[in-house]
């Protein structure tokens, strides 16, 4: 039976409720029949399986009190054809080797199918049977790896057509099942609840709550529930014999009790959701047996309060996997500032819910100060995230549902928190995967190689949550006043950040460091992503087992990217299922690194990274190119300053680079000799450079190009210096070297996998901007470099052979198709450059939109637009404008935030407004930066 936290039935709920019935409330379609009113016909209202919530319509005397939906409820998969029951047996290994082995035995062609490009196993693929059978890859993996209690007669019979299997064969599979447990438990009814369930109930001593069954039977209630339905638990007690047993039951009460419409001021919208909840009597589920049906949906647990150690409460959203509630789950953690129940979660679904369907509980945390959670948000990676990180996983291991085995992912900001939680120490912590996040915010997302981002990290990320924190929240226990403490302790970030350009006190204890890091760690990261550098040092760094992929992306989702996407849940699922659960990958053993070539335009797989140790290649810089060897003559070559070069090089966020000829017109060039064989980089190249300069506020900039016959030019890699901060970023460098020998720099470059073909050419590009990554120097000053014998001028590339086979015969998998009812969509708006007539002004302009249902099913927006300008020769003139919009709820009951920022390289000057929730509030801010 499948049965929802704590013992109870599957059509169980927990809601809040205000003294007034909600004209529209939480409905959940059940699938028991209705015995308590068998003469009365109750429509269901909805043929979808999970749960379905949507906000609540609050009388106005109601609002000064929170209605939230607390647990969810799912019913149990469709059986038509339930297997007997016998008693479980742990055949795991049998289960799994016995499908592995016939799917293995069957070619594409055998199964209709065609045979596509190299494979790692022989045989069928997973998502292949998948498709034979009718049912989800994810669903038929779970089978695979022996998660069978529960798989009807259907999903077993269909499997078996899809591996060919003989009589004796179909019957030994359904032997395994039925020793397994397979099949359709009869439901029981629940009465009663866990202790710890119920402890729960009688903390919230500011609301009534109750959790109802999906009979609509009242199992448990805190003091205010008690009270506040009370008349319905006098219908409990009605006279003398059996009766007196009966439960207190809403629908009872409602129906045939003469009270009932007079507790209920909206009779009529009332009795119409208790039908929908119950479900018309004798119906069966309509839906036929297909891969979206047998994809099971999590059960979800609302706001579940972590108490941290100075006692702010973090609020979280638990998934439970739709299976037996005597079975304990491992459980995955998301912590993030993007808010569970109206941005994050909704976007996360899809991933959610195939780790639920992997058999992973998983939990989704509020940071203190966002979301549903208590504290105050007014900067980015603070210390105390540390702590929380490590009280949420001790927490959440010690939950009746929970193995005790903790695991944490994270996109971004909730992969550096999954690698904070990774040094963190927790003993309960088995493995982290982070996608695009690092252990250092100071080098690797804010002020990266010494000097302030601008596009990304301000204009896209930044001054977007100034929004997103304000966002007013549905938690049960946060007061009004507590929020409103909240926004008027809140400020943009990056005047913070702005005040803090070298690595001082203010960035102590926002890092972590990677070679602490003791639990099996997977990266993914990506060649666009303005943080590689700091994906690949922690690689590097990590001593415990580890593994990494790298493709050819920008930051973000490897599933959503344009060029060579990858299935990152189910790296995940396989990462978490062997070091977290002790389940043996699949032969052959997937490797350490796994990095797309770019140029070569496929991947590469090995133990190591290089896969084969490089060597050094040097190039002197002469005139206008790159000699093999030390040119004769010396000379200067001169850099001239342009604020708008760098437009090219694409923004890290929302838009890839493209054709680099427009910048490279405004940076002096060193390009080599047509090349006779493929060059092949593996590693992070280094500059020596002597220049000319009068003072130190100056901007290296450094970029790798390839050059294709036609004429294109390919961005392969950029590095970047600012003299006045070089590392170790103190702010305290070296007095400018005024000699002949000029004043002498090393500059490292991203790290890269490139090839350039036979007949390109590798081009050297030195500016002194780098915009928008970068705000401009506002000295617009320039550089000379020197060049010639009596120079050290030199770029070192880190070379490796050609690679003529695959290192391993290995396939990352593919994501899967995107469905339709996704709870919400993002649009990136497209990125535009203009440039005035003469091309001494550029503006970019760019954005995003999510548009979709909130966790509680309410509609939400959000708008994020950016425009960022500059003048070739007047860095003073650089302008970032934002403006953010966030709209949540429906007509009556609308939450909405609206941003407003204006940034210059003097100062900003940012506005918030909040409307919602009885909240109207109005900050501005005017921020002068230093000079």
């Amino acid at each position: 039976m499948a049965c929802a936290p704590d013992g109870l039935s599957s059509d169980i709920g927990i809601s809040l409720f205000s003294p007034f019935f909600p004209k529209k409330g939480r409905m959940v379609c059940g699938r028991e029949q209705n015995d308590l009113l068998p003469g009365v016909p109750l429509p269901c209202r909805s043929r979808k399986h999970g749960t379905r919530m949507t906000t609540p319509r609050k009388p106005a005397a109601s609002r000064a009190r929170e209605v939230a939906f607390i647990g969810g409820t799912t019913s149990t998969p469709f059986h038509r054809r339930p297997l007997p029951t016998v008693g479980k047996v742990d055949n795991r290994d049998d289960i799994r080797d016995f499908l592995i082995s016939r799917r293995a035995r069957i070619t594409p062609q055998q199964a209709g199918l065609a045979p596509g490009g190299r494979r790692r196993v022989p045989g069928l693929r997973r998502e292949e049977v998948a498709v034979l059978a009718g049912v989800s890859t994810d669903w038929y993996t779970r089978l695979e790896k022996a998660h069978i209690s529960g798989v009807s007669e259907d999903v077993l019979n269909a499997v078996a057509r899809a591996l060919q299997l003989d009589d004796a064969e179909r019957a030994h599979l359904f032997d395994l099942a039925r020793a397994a447990g397979a099949g359709h438990r009869p439901r029981r009814p629940a009465r009663r609840v866990r202790a710890g369930l119920q402890r729960m109930l009688d903390a919230m001593t500011d609301a009534p709550a109750i959790i109802r069954n999906g009979r609509m039977d009242i199992v448990a209630a805190n003091r205010l529930g008690r009270a506040m339905y009370w008349p319905v638990f006098q219908t409990s007690h009605p006279g003398q014999g059996p009766a007196r047993t009966r439960p207190a039951n809403i629908a009872r009460f409602q129906f045939l009790d003469p009270a009932g419409p007079d507790f209920f001021p909206e009779w009529d919208t009332a009795a119409d959701i208790t039908a929908g909840d119950m479900g018309r009597p004798g119906t069966t589920d309509p839906l036929p047996v297909s891969a979206e049906r047998l994809s099971p949906m999590p059960r979800l647990v609302r706001h579940v309060p972590l108490t941290m150690r100075d006692g702010v409460r973090l609020d979280s959203n638990v998934y439970l996997p739709d299976e037996d509630s005597s079975d304990l789950w491992p459980v995955i953690v998301a912590s993030n500032p993007y808010s569970k129940d109206a941005w994050f979660g909704p976007r996360a679904t899809p991933q959610i819910e195939r780790f639920t369907a992997a058999g992973y509980a998983v939990a989704v945390v509020d940071f203190r100060g966002t979301g549903s959670s208590e504290g105050v948000k007014s900067d980015a990676f603070e210390r105390v995230e540390q702590d929380d990180i490590y009280d949420i996983i001790e927490l959440l291991a010690d939950q009746p549902w929970c193995t005790g085995q903790v695991a944490v992912w994270g996109l971004s900001y909730g992969g550096i928190t999954a690698l904070r939680a990774a040094t963190s120490g927790a003993p309960s912590l088995r493995a982290v995967a982070s996608i695009e996040g690092s252990t250092d915010p100071y080098t690797g997302e804010v002020v990266r190689k010494g000097a302030l981002g601008l596009a990304m990290i301000i204009g896209e990320w930044s001054t977007m949550m100034l929004a997103l924190v304000a966002l007013p929240p549905t938690a049960p226990w946060l007061r009004p006043s507590a929020f409103t403490a909240r926004l008027r302790a809140s400020k943009p970030w990056h005047d913070a950040w702005a005040g803090h350009p070298h690595r001082d006190h203010y960035w102590q204890g926002r890092e972590s460091d990677p070679a602490a890091i003791d639990v099996p760690t997977l990266i993914i990261t990506g060649w666009r992503d303005t943080n590689i550098s700091g994906a690949w040092r922690d690689f590097e760094a990590i001593r415990a087992p580890r593994r990494i992929i790298c493709g050819p992306w920008l930051h973000g989702m490897p599933e959503g990217q344009e060029q060579a996407p990858v299935d990152s849940v189910a790296l995940t699922i396989d990462w978490l299922d062997e070091h977290v659960r002790g389940i043996p990958p699949q032969a052959p053993q997937t490797p350490t690194v796994s990095t797309y070539i770019m140029g070569a335009e496929r991947w590469e797989f090995a133990e190591r990274f290089p896969a084969v140790p490089s060597v050094d290649r040097a190039l002197h810089l002469t005139q206008d190119a790159l000699s093999a060897g030390p040119p004769a003559a010396p000379g200067r070559v001169p850099v001239t300053f342009d604020a708008t070069t760098g437009v090219a090089a694409g923004l890290g966020m929302a838009a890839a680079p493209h054709d680099q000829t427009r910048d490279v017109a405004r940076s002096a060039a060193f390009t080599s000799d047509v090349l006779d064989s493929p060059l092949d980089i593996a590693g992070a190249p280094r500059i020596s450079l002597s220049l000319a300069v009068a003072h130190l506020d100056v901007d290296i900039v450094a970029k790798l190009n390839d050059l294709a016959p036609n004429g294109h030019t390919t961005l392969i890699t950029r590095g970047f210096q600012r003299l006045s901060n070089p590392p170790p970023y103190t702010g305290t460098p070296e007095p400018p070297d005024t000699s002949d020998t000029g004043h002498h720099i090393e500059l490292g470059f991203d790290p890269i996998r490139y090839q350039l073909k036979s007949g390109h050419r590798l081009q050297l590009t030195l500016s002194a901007a780098d915009f928008p990554e970068y705000w401009p120097q506002l000295s617009a000053a320039g550089y000379d470099v020197l060049v010639g014998s009596e120079s050290n001028s030199i770029l070192r590339l880190p070379t490796v052979p050609a690679p003529r086979e695959m290192t391993a015969p290995f396939e990352l998998p593919a994501p899967p198709r995107a469905t339709e009812d996704r709870r919400m969509t993002d649009r990136q708006m497209t990125v535009t450059i203009e440039e005035n007539t003469d091309d001494t002004e550029v503006v970019v302009r760019g954005g995003w939109q999510s548009k979709g249902r909130t966790v509680e099913d309410e509609p939400i927006e959000l708008i994020h637009t950016y425009e960022i300008s500059t003048r070739a020769h007047h860095p003073a003139a650089t302008r970032l404008t934002t403006q953010t919009d966030i709209t949540v709820g429906t007509t009556g009951e609308v939450r909405t935030v609206h941003a407003a920022c204006s940034l210059n390289p003097h100062g900003s000057n940012s506005a918030l407004r909040v409307i919602g929730n009885d909240i109207d509030e109005d900050r501005r801010w005017h921020t002068p930066w230093q000079a």
